[in-house]
């Protein structure tokens, strides 16, 4: 249960995230870009840890993708931090990220 509500929590975040970037008069800048990219990520991965509930073969390849996906989103968001750009997002993102990954290599999906 707690799996479904942080991989869910992913995708709202990342709605949210692209929400915050539009602006009033709809223009395609680099703000836009930056905030639908992330947004579009999170939302990718938050499906895709929640796709890996219902769709788990007993190869080791979907969990190596899925893992594969944390770890290279957790990296993004690192760099987002030390960057000082949209902070609250991007930890909130690495704790999500991190909880995902835990629980693969765990087992306890």
């Amino acid at each position: 249960m707690f799996y479904r509500l942080v991989s869910l929590s992913l995708v709202v975040l990342g709605v949210l995230h692209i929400i915050l970037g539009i602006s009033s008069p709809l223009s395609v800048d680099e703000t836009f870009l930056h905030y639908s990219g992330v947004g579009l990520a999170m939302i990718f991965l938050g499906l895709l840890n929640f796709s890996y509930l219902y769709e788990t073969p007993q190869s080791k390849v979907p969990q190596f993708v899925l893992l594969s996906a944390n770890i290279l989103f957790i990296g993004f968001s690192i760099l987002l931090v030390t960057n000082d750009t949209d902070l609250i997002h991007s930890w909130v993102a690495i704790v999500l990220s991190v909880f995902n990954s835990v629980m693969v290599l765990n087992h306890k999906v």
